[in-house]
């Protein structure tokens, strides 16, 4: 006997019937054919849950309309993904981003929306409001939010979320930060977080829980569920099984010292008369979590990306426990006794910079300019700012311009960096050299209360100046604030303008230009010169070796440090080979002539690709500038 199949899809008549449905709109044909009454077709909001949640999952892969869409998303499987994870681990954005880029139109749009501002912000250019924007990525922006209106699953919408956030982390929109998280952190609490959204989702919205910039988002109203709070967990005195787990809980603790020690760059909202119940409480968790995660730290099966996480939660906790203890207490020289623990943050921040020089050596990848995760960056900003001994803040503001991205989150490193600079030459009453150096001396007296910086207030938003050349320059005004016994009072009102954070010294110059090609001409050799990373042939080094928004310009770095000449001598043996016929057993000679910096670059190339050369004549090699 022929038994119908059931049938999931067509109208509600064709349904009934058994029978394929043609679900031609607004009736189907099969029902019309026939003269029957079609009865429609099953509304969204009818369908079951699960039906609803595999819809999005069907297999129709979306494909670039064009060749800039498709260069775009490239870009963001190669770059942008594997860089925006900062210190955590890179599987959201570079596996479940990307399988849900293929297959969900809002998230698509926002990945293009997120890839094209990020190269713009690679190459260089500064995203400000008093500049033209993006017109690519306002496209696929605005197209993400008109696809995301539509969507049933909160999954797909609590994910989406967290693309518009790292859309207004780049453009530094902070109300949108806020509103994305008021947003993010409802849906969490009104629909719940379970299966793959709670392991890969809830972590993120956590940290953003835990941020001093998101902090207002939360205070005006929006919290985690409790169900998600591991702080309760802490009366476990066991050991955390994995770093994953420890990270949750000191977020949670993050969240719960917000009203003790505010984290924020200015420590103006910190209560001056906190709980004392409330301070102890905070002080005993932090304890017991360091008690629990010692066993991580001592193990030797961490993987080295694990131990750096490691060292992140480790120089959180400690800056935690100085924040907690010290309270609301109301001065400065509070932070005194606490040096040894910022002397701890240095380590650790240095051991986190060692697990990241294999792969930068390597060059896979190069340091990002930019990480949705915040990393070092606050913290290595708090210690510039809070401990007065002066060369453990000179040591926190040389890290900040070695190890750290451009820019985490909604920190960048160009606007804490000469914060803290400022601030240190205001407090010691002294100016720094250009370039940071290591202070020897530890007698260094640590200034008065009455020269010390509480606050530094500056405008989020960079004011654009277009000079007579039409060369642009970005400033932004920054209050500094001492306290007094009538209150808070500025001290300084003053720009924090674009100007590069370490200058190199030295005539770091080419100018030869042509004049030296003959001499290889003369001896019947062919002869060729490269830029050797300067950007022209009469341009210095130290003008091109940062980029606008104070990324290292790395395609510079490495042909200045020794590929220039490498690629030069690699294509012109080739070149020579195929102009004058050299058969391909015969060998081609080639050697080396330079002096100063040229002499340098010469012993570069020897170090590295001895073998390229079969002589080199080089005189006052320049190993060390200005």
């Amino acid at each position: 006997m022929a038994h119908g199949t059931k049938v999931r899809t067509g109208c509600l008549t064709c349904k009934k019937r058994k029978i394929k449905c043609d679900e031609a709109k607004p009736a189907c044909a099969r029902c019309t054919s026939t003269s029957r009454q079609c009865a429609g077709y099953e509304m969204e909001h009818q369908r079951s849950p699960q039906e609803r949640s595999l819809a999005w999952y069907r297999p129709h892969q979306l494909i670039a309309h064009d060749q800039k869409e498709g260069r775009a998303f490239h870009y963001f499987a190669r770059v942008v993904g594997p860089a925006l994870s900062g210190p955590q681990d890179a599987y959201f954005w570079t596996h479940l981003v990307m399988q849900f880029g293929h297959f969900a139109p809002a998230e698509r749009h926002a990945v293009l929306a997120i890839s094209s501002l990020h190269e713009d912000f690679q190459n260089g250019k500064r995203i400000t409001s008093e500049l033209p924007g993006n017109p690519f990525a306002l496209k696929h922006y605005n197209a993400s939010l008109r696809h995301i209106q539509a969507a049933q699953d909160e999954s797909l919408v609590l994910l989406t979320c967290v693309l518009y956030l790292c859309v207004a982390f780049l453009l530094g929109d902070i109300d949108s930060v806020t509103r994305h998280c008021r947003y993010g952190i409802a849906i969490i609490a009104e629909s719940g977080c379970s299966g793959w959204a709670r392991d890969h989702l809830l972590p993120i919205f956590r940290r953003l829980h835990a941020s001093p910039f998101a902090a207002r988002a939360f205070r005006q109203g929006a919290a985690l569920p409790l169900d998600f709070d591991m702080t309760s967990d802490l009366a476990n005195t066991h050991p955390f099984v994995t770093v994953l787990e420890a990270e949750a809980s000191l977020c949670d603790l993050k969240n719960r010292t917000h009203e003790i020690a505010p984290i924020g760059p200015s420590s103006r909202q910190a209560r001056l008369n906190p709980d004392p119940a409330l301070r102890a409480h905070c002080k005993v968790l932090l304890d017991r979590w360091f008690d629990r995660v010692t066993p991580l730290l001592e193990s030797p099966a961490s993987s080295p990306a694990e131990r750096c996480l490691l060292c992140h939660l480790r120089a959180s906790h400690e800056m935690l426990r100085i924040l907690v203890d010290i309270g609301g207490e109301g001065s400065e020289m509070s932070f005194d006794r606490h040096t040894e623990s910022f002397r701890t943050i240095m380590e650790l921040a240095e051991e986190a910079a060692a697990l990241k020089v294999a792969p930068l050596v390597s060059r896979q990848p190069q340091r990002a300019c930019f990480t949705f995760e915040p990393g070092l960056l606050p913290i290595l900003a708090f210690t510039s700012r809070r401990c007065r001994d002066l060369p453990i803040r000179l040591k926190a503001l040389t890290l900040m311009g070695n190890i750290v991205a451009a820019k985490e989150g909604l920190f960048d490193v160009g606007t804490m960096y000469r914060v803290g600079r400022r601030v240190t030459e205001m407090e010691h009453g002294m100016s720094l050299e250009d370039c940071v150096r290591a202070v020897e001396e530890r007698d260094v007296p640590y200034p008065p209360e009455a020269m010390r910086i509480f606050a530094a207030d500056f405008d989020r938003n960079l004011r654009v100046l277009k000079g007579p050349d039409g060369q642009m320059t970005y400033r932004r005004s920054i209050n500094m604030l001492v306290r007094t016994p009538e209150g808070p009072r500025v001290v300084a009102s003053e720009y924090l303008t674009d100007d590069m954070p370490i200058h190199w010294g030295g005539g770091l110059a080419i100018n030869s230009q042509k004049a030296d090609i003959p001499t290889g001409v003369i001896v019947g050799a062919l002869s060729g010169i490269a830029d050797g990373g300067f950007g022209s042939f009469d341009s210095q080094w130290d003008s091109v070796f940062l980029l606008a928004n104070n990324t290292i310009n790395w395609q510079s770095v490495y042909m200045f440090g020794y590929q220039a000449h490498h690629e030069l001598a690699t294509l012109g043996k080739e070149f020579a080979r195929n102009l004058y016929a050299v058969n391909v057993t015969e060998k081609v000679f080639s050697y080396y002539q330079g002096c100063s910096e040229g002499g340098r670059e010469g012993w570069s190339q020897l170090q590295r690709f001895g073998e390229q050369f079969d002589g080199a004549a080089i005189g006052a090699p320049a190993f060390r500038y200005g």
